[in-house]
Order: structure tokens, then C-alpha cells, then sequence
């Protein structure tokens, strides 16, 4: 198993960006494919997880990224609307995805990015598993 340590997003200012790459396998996500951003995968041999997601905004990503969204769905279910995923600001919080995944199950991870400008900045995203 490798970790996602980048995803990639560039655009034009106040579009909604639905295909970020990540740097694992760079392969674009893509909802209409229900290609996910990630998967989400649970090893666990007895343990049921809820899952949580949280971005940390770093250095310039203000002035990159005006909103963040998520959606978490069964293993290539279609996400839906990007209107109706949760928001992941304000940045630095933990948010409830309202999905658990149990014992050898895989979920999907999408996100969506509205681009406030051009320029560069960071960000940590992660994805924590609660013990259900």
C-alpha cells in the first residue's frame, strides 16, 4: 500500500474542479466513471470503522482554493451531484462522511475543488477511520 502524499489541481479561477489526480497512480479522478480520487480499504480482521475526513490548509491555500467538497460512496457507486457533497471547510475540522466500512470492504473517496485563483499552495487531507 502506498499513501497519497499530493493531489494535483489547477484551473481557471471560480470553476469547480472534479478530476484532481493524485500522485499514487496519476490517473485523473473522473465521477462520470466513477473513477475515485482514492479508495478507501479496510484490512481489519474483526474492527468496523466510521469514516472521517479533514483537510489541513498550509501555506497559499486561501488564495488557491475558495471550497473543498467530499463524498465517500460504496466501492464505484456514482458519487452524484458535487452540490450535495459535504464541505470540508472550515479546514483543519473533522468531518462526519456518514459512511462506515467494514471487515475486507473498499469505499471510494471523491473531492471536488472550487478554485478561487491562480498560484500555488498546500494542503494535507486525511482520512481517519473511528472505531465503530
Amino acid at each position: 500500500m502506498q499513501d497519497v502524499t499530493s493531489i494535483n489541481v489547477s484551473g481557471i479561477s471560480g470553476f469547480t474542479m472534479t478530476d484532481p489526480y493524485n500522485e499514487v497512480d496519476s490517473g485523473p479522478q473522473n465521477t462520470t466513471e466513477k473513477t475515485p480520487v482514492a479508495t478507501i480499504y479496510n484490512p481489519s480482521m474483526s474492527s468496523t470503522y466510521k469514516i472521517w475526513v479533514n483537510v489541513e490548509a498550509g501555506t497559499g491555500w486561501e488564495s488557491v482554493i475558495n471550497d473543498e467538497r467530499f463524498k465517500v460512496t460504496n466501492d464505484e457507486a456514482d458519487p452524484g451531484e458535487v452540490s450535495i457533497w459535504t464541505s470540508l471547510k472550515p479546514w483543519g475540522t473533522d468531518k462526519d462522511s456518514g459512511v462506515t466500512v467494514t471487515s475486507g470492504q473498499f469505499k471510494d473517496l471523491y473531492l471536488a475543488f472550487e478554485l478561487r485563483g491562480s498560484g500555488t499552495g498546500n494542503a494535507t487531507i486525511s482520512v481517519l477511520g473511528e472505531v465503530l
